[in-house]
């Protein structure tokens, strides 16, 4: 069940464990923010549904979320029509954030 990209994790490290703390905090309060209106946004703005999910991706994979990026990859090339893909993705994604978040917390503290 590894979500995680461990040799990003290893290069953030040097940054210190309270850094990476900090970094995912912001990353989940922002998480928390876009994954409510993205499914509106899928139906009323499909390209702005899609930078969104952009914006997370990067974010997902700076810190090493791979899981998460794999699932916005697949979000970006949805079209307007598969409405009920993307409700399984985003459901899929707020699934794996959490489990990840989890397994970014047992490593820092290894460190």
């Amino acid at each position: 069940m590894n979500h995680l990209d461990m040799e990003q994790l290893e290069d953030l490290i040097e940054l210190g464990s309270e850094t990476i703390k900090n970094l995912v905090k912001s990353l989940e309060d922002n998480f928390n923010d876009k994954i409510e209106i993205l499914p509106s946004l899928f139906v009323d703005d499909i390209d702005g549904f899609k930078r969104e999910v952009h914006s997370l991706k990067g974010q997902f994979l700076n810190l090493g979320f791979k899981a998460c990026g794999s699932i916005c990859v697949k979000l970006e090339t949805l079209s307007a029509d598969n409405a009920d893909i993307a409700k399984e993705d985003l459901a899929q994604l707020r699934l794996i954030f959490n489990e990840s978040k989890s397994e970014i917390s047992e490593y820092l503290k290894g460190q």
